[in-house]
């Protein structure tokens, strides 16, 4: 370690760092590699204290320094009901969001391909069939002319 600091000064918030090159620490400064000279111990363990399994180790080598995290996986329970729910609510929420998202997109251009709708809402093919045909069930959409995207157009009929 570099200049008077020790392994347990670095366990305290209260250690003044030092810089053995200032040079190449300016350089890292100015390229943003660094936020600031010293506080990097004090923000990793700010960072991990809401995490109480993790530990953040570090010793002084002959050769450098080693610094590394570990932790403890720990056992969650939920119970069936609150995951059920939880899962059914994402699904519904992300269907609806798509399915608007679908209807705009067509909106903005009725001879957009299903190509183009596969990038715009990044879904497989499969996965925008699925929606154009539960839509086409239900009656909000209509397509017209060439089913392959060319001179084929869609319709959203008003209800």
């Amino acid at each position: 370690m570099f200049g008077n600091i020790t392994e347990e000064d670095l366990k305290t918030d209260s250690y003044q760092a030092s810089t053995r090159n200032k040079q190449i620490a300016e350089a890292f400064y100015l390229t943003n590699e660094i936020e600031k000279y010293g506080s990097g111990f004090i923000r990793i363990r700010k960072a991990i204290a809401a995490y109480p399994t993790m530990k953040f180790e570090y010793r002084n080598m002959n050769h450098g320094f080693l610094a590394g995290f570990s932790y403890v996986l720990q056992k969650i329970s939920m119970n069936q009901t609150t995951v059920e729910t939880t899962v059914d609510t994402t699904v519904d929420t992300t269907v609806e969001t798509t399915v608007e998202t679908l209807l705009q997109l067509i909106r903005l251009n009725p001879e957009i391909t299903q190509n183009e709708l596969m990038i715009k809402l990044k879904l497989s093919r499969r996965g925008v069939e699925w929606h154009i045909k539960n839509l086409k069930d239900k009656g909000v959409l209509e397509r017209y002319g060439s089913q392959r995207g060319k001179g084929g157009y869609w319709v959203i009929p008003d209800k």
